[in-house]
């Protein structure tokens, strides 16, 4: 119950930092100009067809990449952690599990209110995007780590540390829905936003649809078969992590800027 609240608490924050950051850091910047937005006045949004520009476009896809990989790794997180250490898991307890999320949860929201904003003025938003996918990379490259120590030394002391690493990365990893929704709402005109927001939570409940399904079923499909070692599925989502990390390096450096006039 106390990890669901502060996963509530969590979505809330996010949403309430990258709005408040962008904000005082952009309060002049989008992508649109003059020529895009016509002599519509300045009330008049955007139609839908018009808001599909290369901005709006790789924004959501960011934002549909970083909710894939985050509900494919909550769903994957849980069942690797449950799962027998003979076939790959760790053979936890329920309560262990969920202590475990619930510190995650509770770190992650302490870290997005002390650190957040500091990240965003030192590094910028798509280096602190980037640097947060990242951190997905190297989550699903240590996921086999940990499983294979496990089974060489049972829930050691070295383990134990590698879930609290894995929990780190974790909370770092959740920078990227501040970030990415900075990017968003930057992405098209005051009066549009609404509809790119629209757009972007539709794409997104897709790939939250398709991510834990995906995920949990390739991890059964890799433990059942055997392939790579059970550790096949953490080949997949890294490559996929990889491409992720990628995709965001078609962003700006910082949220959209406004071209100059003239």
């Amino acid at each position: 119950m106390v990890f669901f609240c502060f996963k509530e608490v969590r979505a809330y924050l996010v949403v309430f930092n990258g709005s408040l950051i962008s904000e005082q850091t952009a309060p002049n910047k989008k992508a649109f100009t003059d020529e895009q937005e016509g002599d519509r006045p300045a009330a008049s949004p955007v139609p839908l067809r018009k808001l599909l520009t290369f901005p709006v476009v790789i924004s959501v896809s960011n934002y549909v990449a970083v909710a894939f990989l985050d509900l494919s790794l909550r769903s994957l997180v849980p069942l690797f952690m449950a799962m027998p250490i003979g076939i790959g898991g760790l053979g936890l307890p329920p309560n262990k599990i969920g202590s475990i999320l619930a510190i995650q949860s509770i770190a992650t929201v302490l870290f997005q209110l002390l650190f957040f904003a500091i990240f965003i003025r030192r590094f910028g938003e798509r280096r602190v995007l980037t640097g947060a996918m990242s951190m997905f990379l190297l989550i699903f490259t240590l996921l086999p780590f940990i499983s294979t120590m496990a089974a060489k030394s049972g829930l050691s002391a070295t383990v134990w540390a590698l879930v609290a690493c894995l929990v780190s990365l974790s909370v770092v990893a959740d920078m990227c829905f501040g970030t990415v929704f900075m990017f968003l709402l930057a992405s098209a005109p005051k009066t549009s936003r609404g509809a790119v927001n629209g757009l972007g939570q539709t794409s997104v409940s897709v790939a939250r649809s398709i991510g834990p399904a995906l995920a949990t079923s390739l991890f059964s499909f890799s433990v059942h078969y055997n392939l790579l070692g059970g550790h096949a599925v953490y080949v997949v989502f890294s490559a996929i992590s990889l491409g992720a990390v990628t995709l965001t390096t078609r962003l700006p450096v910082t949220v959209w800027e406004e071209e100059e006039e003239g």
